[in-house]
C-alpha cells in the first residue's frame, strides 16, 4: 500500500484536507484503494484545527 504523508499542525484548515479524508475512506470502505493516510507533525503532541478536530500524527519528522 503507497501512503501519503499529511503535514499536520496547530491551526491547520480542516477543509484543506477534508476531501481528500473524504475520498480515500471511501474508497478503501469499498476496497478500492491502494493508499493510505499517514500523518507527519514536529512531535506526538495532538493538534487543534481551526474547526476544534483534534489529530494525533502517527509519525514525527
Amino acid at each position: 500500500m503507497k501512503k501519503i504523508y499529511m503535514y499536520v499542525f496547530d491551526t491547520i484548515a480542516d477543509h484543506e484536507y477534508g476531501y481528500l479524508f473524504q475520498i480515500l475512506t471511501l474508497q478503501k470502505m469499498l476496497n478500492k484503494t491502494e493508499y493510505e493516510i499517514c500523518t507527519v507533525g514536529l512531535n506526538k503532541e495532538p493538534v487543534k484545527t481551526l474547526g476544534g478536530m483534534t489529530i494525533v500524527p502517527d509519525i514525527t519528522i
